[in-house]
């Protein structure tokens, strides 16, 4: 139904592992989302299906694993509806760029083609007050690289949101009765859907997102030592180098040998939420 009126638009919802929701209303008032230049109110609630083409559905192709989708309010034959699309806002969905609005954006996980349950679907893009403070913690399970043949037998991690920046604490453990063990760098991923801002960071060694405390044994000693959180070799990672005590900045990197832990609380600059009213 066309409506007139200011928007009032509520967060996307994850249905299920392959839909996505938008609310008749919101904080007790009608949705109401602009698009090309009109105000639409839906009747029901819409609904976009992952194996569906076109309009409430993928706007081409089949649903990829791994991959960041965005989605899309759309209007078609008058009533309003949305579509998800790898293409960006500045584009737009294939079939729908000539009259648009950007609702969110939501990751397939890596081991099927399904919605995320870890990152959920992004805040629409309204303003809310709220955007501009903290939100609550949120559980998550990291995901690490650079542990080798070990075995993590522990793996926790929050996150919060304040302002433009990310917030982790995370614990880890990995365990290894050999030395080496195939440990490479060690690196993290933040929660699906972030990326770190390096217009903020800079690029490379340049961004330097908090110290982590890192225990561990080595065939010879153990060691204890802080390390810094930097950029990533993506831009949905970060790693970690060694600083050792009473030691100038360093980029070396952080490799384990034997068991293993790390402790930390960072702070990240993200792409995402750049403007504080995303």
């Amino acid at each position: 139904m066309q409506y007139f009126g200011r928007e009032n638009i509520p967060s996307l919802v994850r249905a299920s592992t392959t839909s996505i929701t938008l609310a008749t209303t919101y904080l007790g008032q009608s949705t109401v989302v602009l698009v090309g230049g009109q105000a639409y109110s839906p009747s029901s609630t819409v609904t976009l299906s992952t194996g569906t083409s076109g309009l409430n559905g993928l706007d081409t192709g089949t649903l990829a694993s791994n991959t960041l989708y965005y989605v899309y309010a759309v209007v078609s034959g008058g009533n309003l509806g949305m579509v998800m699309s790898v293409t960006g806002p500045a584009t737009g969905p294939t079939g729908f760029a000539s009259a648009y609005k950007y609702l969110g954006k939501c990751r397939t996980d890596t081991a099927a083609t399904t919605i995320s349950t870890d990152g959920q679907v992004a805040m629409s893009p309204v303003v809310r007050p709220e955007a501009n403070w903290g939100t609550e913690w949120q559980s998550y399970t990291p995901t690490w690289t650079g542990f080798g043949s070990k075995t993590i037998t522990l793996n926790s991690g929050k996150y919060r949101r304040v302002g433009s920046n990310i917030e982790l604490m995370f614990a880890v453990n990995g365990n290894s009765t050999a030395s080496g063990g195939g440990a490479t760098t060690v690196s993290l991923s933040l929660p699906p859907g972030l990326t770190v801002n390096s217009t903020v960071t800079g690029t490379g060694d340049a961004g330097n997102f908090g110290a982590v405390q890192t225990y561990g044994i080595t065939a010879a000693a153990v060691y204890d030592y802080t390390t810094q959180a930097i950029n990533g070799t993506t831009s949905d990672t970060v790693r970690f180098v060694k600083v050792g005590s009473g030691t100038a900045y360093s980029a070396a990197d952080l490799n384990v040998a034997r068991s293993v832990q790390l402790e930390g609380l960072l702070s990240i600059p993200i792409t995402e939420w750049s403007n504080l009213y995303t």
